[in-house]
């Protein structure tokens, strides 16, 4: 952006002073000492990274420098300047002054990624943890274990000391963790399970038959093994294993915490998630980055869904196929397109229809964003008030929606309502979890003082009574003052795709509202055992229609706020062509579901991954594999002009960073294979070169939606 004038404020400090705070600040490393980027966006959404382009940086300085007395000359100069401090390191070794590809990252991220693959790639082979005649005994005893499954159990007990053993969803992947966790106990080891949320390690407890003592959510299971004083510590040794579930949705810091701890104990780790389903929230993919290092053992062979074709749209999804995949559910009449009011009409209409058809049956409604999700939980109690499963007057409490900017508001409290917690809460000597799902069984005011006093029934099985005053917020504000901001707690009639990763119901019904990209897609389609439904909003599609087609006529016209064309005459409103038709809302969904939010991590800029691990410092690494890079590129030069053409995708992956695909190495039977995967590669290629051309079409021909 041009900025004019930038305003006046900010008085005493110094433009070098002040670079520097603005810099500290992009880095983030008040928020998180690995030194991780956060990008803030310009309406104060925020996300994590690893790396961060260019102009991410120079964007984000320049607008942090608004309202500090600041000329746009003096803002642009130092905004450019920071490429060249300390705090962080160029990636690529392009010329800071000429070339728009640059990559950055800090030194904190770029150790941590280092020395997970400098454990990882230690531990390889280094015990035998569980003997062979165990795993197989354990294996046998399950009578309906696939050899998928099976050979992901032998996986996951190797003689690494870290292994990964990833799966699509509804593969089965906590069956077959659940049997290397009793191969482990069969052979005298104490078996440990942890992951990222308190609801995916109350699952992988019950799914291993490991006892509640014997799980922790993973922030509180590192700070039981790390900290000696702990009045709650783990000391792990040789005879622990260690399993983590949801393994994708772990950061950087934590993923290097962990195998840091368990490398010092000699215990084993068992990663096991999906490195194609959603990412972390904190910085970097660390699964993937060790499942490049030490290969995983994957399960592809979908259980959960009982109708074939959708079993099958569920392998599509999982392998990014993802055309294929959203017109089988097309052509078999399960993708409802609507707008607004209407299309939450619909779905709420369907959902209302399944609880009368099945009570005892478990369902979802899932949307991208929050804001979505408050909107459906508002429309999906209003609809089970009218029907009567929402009983008795409502009693209004303040409360903090979910997500990561909270909104504070009233909520409706009644007998037969459900909640979702989005915080750790003690209520009546039992701790509520973030994540937590109860049913309001009774609801009413106190006689003396007019407080409302709830009784609550967990899904987890317990029940609590209790003022809904004395619910007692676990974490505290700075200075360790009581935080007296209301409970982050909503209706959970409706979650996102985020919070449902793991989940499985009998049906789901997924809006698709905003748009969804290909983690979005994956998860929110694969929640499901027996049906789902895709509802589509086509307002945003059909605006963009129309946009295209004014402007691809030669007429200046817009639309309003209203969704009405500000030049009627130009352009009849009524003409049926001036509708979004459902083959074109179709190939806009499958045009979003093609497109990846891939994490980025330093070590993708790494030509020689070994040698960039073991480099004494951060700046040494990548100074190193940069001039590693220029030498490859100079020997190239010199086979001829043929021998570059023929490297040329391999070069432009170690300067600009990896294309967004999966890259496993083939286990040792299957190296006669190479050839044919290299050749099924070249052909992804081409189909999305083709894809993206089309794309390229249709945005200036129309319809599409603008990126």
């Amino acid at each position: 952006p041009v900025y004019a004038t930038l305003c006046a404020g900010h008085h005493g400090c110094a433009l070098t002073k002040f670079r520097r705070k603005t810099l500290r600040f992009v880095a983030h490393e008040s928020f998180l000492p690995l030194g991780s980027f956060r990008l803030h966006k310009t309406r104060g959404n925020s996300q994590t990274e690893s790396v961060i382009e260019d102009r991410r940086l120079i964007g984000t300085i320049l607008e942090h420098f608004q309202g500090r007395s600041v000329s746009v000359d003096e803002a642009i100069y130092h905004a450019k300047n920071a490429r060249n401090s300390k705090q962080i390191i160029e990636l690529t070794g392009n010329d800071k002054n000429k070339s728009r590809e640059l990559f950055f990252a800090t030194p904190e991220i770029i150790d941590a990624e280092r020395e997970i693959v400098r454990i990882s790639s230690k531990r390889r082979d280094e015990r035998e943890f569980v003997s062979k005649d165990i795993i197989d005994k354990a294996i046998s005893s399950k009578g309906t274990i696939s050899e998928e499954q099976a050979d992901s159990v032998r996986h996951a007990l190797n003689r690494n000391g870290v292994s990964v053993v990833e799966g699509s969803a509804g593969t089965g992947k906590s069956f077959s963790l659940g049997t290397a966790a009793e191969a482990a106990r069969n052979a005298g080891l104490r078996v440990w399970v942890t992951a990222p949320s308190h609801q995916a390690t109350s699952v992988i407890a019950k799914d291993t038959d490991t006892d509640q003592t014997q799980a922790a959510v993973l922030r509180s299971f590192l700070n039981r093994i790390s900290d000696p004083e702990h009045k709650q510590g783990i000391r792990l040794s040789r005879d622990d294993v260690v399993i983590v579930d949801e393994a994708g949705m772990v950061g950087t810091k934590e993923m290097n915490e962990l195998l840091r701890e368990t490398a010092k104990a000699g215990a084993k780790v068992i990663l096991s998630g999906d490195t194609r389903q959603l990412k972390p929230v904190a910085p970097g993919s660390p699964l993937r980055l060790i499942s490049e290092t030490i290969y995983s053992s994957r399960i592809n062979e979908i259980r959960r869904q009982k109708v074939d074709w959708q079993r099958n749209a569920s392998e599509d999804f999982a392998a990014g196929k993802i055309e294929r995949a959203v017109t089988a559910y097309a052509e078999h009449d399960h993708i409802v397109i609507g707008t607004g009011d209407d299309l939450r009409g619909r779905l709420i209409e369907d959902y209302l229809k399944d609880v009368k058809r099945d009570p005892t049956g478990t369902r979802l409604v899932l949307a991208r964003t929050h804001n979505e999700v408050r909107n459906l939980n508002a429309d999906l109690r209003n609809l089970l008030r009218q029907e009567g499963r929402i009983a008795g007057s409502d009693i209004d409490v303040e409360a903090l929606s979910r997500g990561l900017k909270p909104v504070a508001g009233s909520l409706s409290l009644a007998a037969g309502d459900r909640l979702i917690f989005g915080e750790n809460i003690r209520a009546s000597g039992r701790m509520i979890r973030n994540n937590d799902v109860a049913t309001i069984k009774d609801v009413c005011r106190d006689n003396l003082d007019g407080q409302p006093v709830v009784t609550l029934a967990f899904d987890r099985g317990f029940e609590v009574t209790t003022r809904w005053s004395d619910l007692e917020r676990l974490s505290k504000s700075k200075g360790n003052e009581p935080d007296t901001r209301p409970l982050r707690v909503q209706h959970a009639y409706a979650v996102t795709v985020h919070s449902a990763q793991g989940a499985s119901v009998d049906r789901s019904y997924v809006l698709n509202a905003a748009g969804m990209d290909k983690e979005s897609l994956y998860v929110g389609m694969t929640r499901h055992k027996e049906d789902c439904h895709l509802y589509v909003d086509a307002t945003r599609i059909g605006l963009n229609v129309r946009d295209n087609r004014i402007r691809r006529d030669g007429v200046s016209a817009s639309i309003s706020a209203m969704g009405q064309l500000e030049a009627p005459d130009a352009l009849d409103k009524d003409d049926p062509g001036d509708k979004v038709d459902r083959d074109a809302v179709i190939k806009q969904i499958i045009y979003e579901g093609e497109q990846s939010r891939e994490k980025g991590n330093a070590a993708d800029f790494s030509m020689n991954r070994p040698a960039w691990a073991s480099a004494p410092t951060a700046e040494l690494a990548v100074q190193g594999d940069i001039e590693r890079k220029k030498m490859e590129i100079e020997r190239k030069r010199e086979e001829g002009p043929s021998s570059l053409d023929l490297e040329s995708e391999r070069i432009d992956e170690w300067i600009f960073g990896p294309d967004k695909k999966d890259v496993k190495e083939p286990a040792p039977e299957a190296k006669a294979d190479a050839d044919a995967d290299a050749d099924a590669e070249k052909t992804a290629a081409e189909a999305r070169r083709k894809a993206e051309e089309e794309a390229r079409k249709r945005a200036q021909e129309g319809p599409v939606m603008r990126r």
